[in-house]
């Protein structure tokens, strides 16, 4: 469920800022037992969003297949996107 003021990150990520912490939701999709394709949300409460950034890159190098993949992936520094996002 999308809030009001949410930064889309990717199509499995979203977060929004609440009083005192960032919420981060992860959709996955799975199927149930008749073979329906599901999409469940997870959240995850961080104090920051340099925190927010972190536990994507974290969560997205479980995806990657190869080391240049990895590498590609942590060029992108957690601060530089925590400072892309705050602009948005």
């Amino acid at each position: 469920m999308k809030k009001k003021n949410t930064i889309v990150i990717n199509k499995r990520f979203h977060t929004h800022r609440e009083y005192a912490q960032w919420v981060l939701y992860e959709v996955t999709e799975g199927k149930n037992k008749d073979g329906e394709v599901t999409k469940r949300e997870k959240s995850t409460y961080h104090g920051s969003l340099e925190q927010v950034c972190k536990y994507v890159i974290d969560k997205s190098l479980g995806d990657c297949e190869n080391l240049n993949q990895i590498i590609e992936l942590l060029k992108l520094s957690s601060l530089m996107l925590a400072k892309e996002l705050e602009n948005v």
